[in-house]
């Protein structure tokens, strides 16, 4: 828990009403795959079923306006195509920006539960 928001933190959302509009979603702010960014995806099952038109990625300053350059570079190493590439919750635990200030809330600063299940 952070004692504060990311600076520049807000409703960032990529919520489909659908699957297939959520596929159109992701494609749209990570930007068609090719086999840089995703080695092998073209031979995957059901591949060639449906076609979104080619895209480029979204820059990630439009994606996430004013957000830390650690926060930033967290968020973009969860959201890669090849799962080889994509960052494990262990590292996760340990990047950066959950080092930089301001930093996560020790336990004595969480807030405590009271009997009645409220908090303090």
């Amino acid at each position: 828990m952070r004692r504060s928001r990311p600076h520049g933190a807000g409703e960032f959302t990529c919520r489909g009403e659908s699957d297939i509009e959520q596929l159109a979603i992701v494609l749209r702010h990570l930007g068609t795959p090719t086999e840089e960014s995703w080695p092998g995806h073209a031979s995957l099952p059901d591949y060639n079923k449906i076609t979104f038109p080619e895209s480029a990625p979204t820059p990630w300053s439009e994606l996430l306006p004013g957000v830390e350059e650690e926060a930033e570079h967290l968020i973009r190493s969860f959201l890669l195509y090849d799962a080889k590439k994509r960052i494990s919750a262990k590292e996760a635990l340990r990047h950066e920006w959950f080092f930089s200030h301001p930093l996560p809330a020790t336990l004595e600063e969480l807030p405590k539960p009271t009997q009645n299940g409220k908090i303090k």
